[in-house]
């Protein structure tokens, strides 16, 4: 499978989609909901704080394979 990159912050927008294998797709699904939980279980504020940015970027790099109804172009 070809790998297509996609750009993040601005730029000229990707000729493709990101694509992802169902595999991948449900690996990083189960990295972010584990890293969600250990959030919530994490005490020391600055690090707390740390663990959410990773978070919300490991969010927005899913969003970009989870935003239509479709599945993701090879995840079938």
């Amino acid at each position: 499978m070809t790998v297509v990159p996609f750009k993040r912050g601005g730029g000229e927008p990707p000729r493709e989609v990101p694509q992802i294998d169902r595999e991948s797709l449900l690996e990083l699904l189960g990295v972010f909901l584990d890293l969600s939980s250990y959030i919530e279980r994490e005490h020391d504020l600055h690090k707390r704080i740390e663990l959410y940015g990773l978070a919300n970027r490991l969010g927005d790099t899913l969003q970009q394979f989870t935003r239509s109804t479709q599945p993701p172009k090879g995840a079938v």
